[in-house]
């Protein structure tokens, strides 16, 4: 898996580390990209794998997706921690209040 040391420009390694520290008092990090497959975009996040209690139950992710306020969830594997999510198309605020 990639770390910051592999996806951070070196000259914005150490800005970010130390961001990371003083917000949440750690460097570790999930690696997310925005990938775009037959022109439709999605999220692909990798995370450290979690242990698995039981393989059955639904992360929050998935109920907020089911009860449609989140992006549809495309797959997820806990184990491995990968998942493809929808991906929201960002929309300027003053958009939604053109009269």
């Amino acid at each position: 898996m990639q770390t910051l040391h592999t996806l951070i420009p070196p000259s914005n390694l150490a800005a970010v580390e130390n961001a990371l520290l003083q917000t949440f008092n750690t460097t570790a990090a999930s690696t997310v990209f925005k990938i775009a497959v037959n022109d439709q975009d999605y999220v692909l996040k990798m995370d450290s794998p979690t242990a698995i209690i039981d393989d059955q139950l639904l992360s929050c992710m998935e109920i907020a997706a089911e009860a449609g306020i989140a992006p549809p969830v495309y797959y997820s594997n806990k184990k491995a921690g990968i998942t493809i999510t929808g991906f929201i198309k960002n929309t300027p605020l003053q958009a939604a209040f053109i009269w």
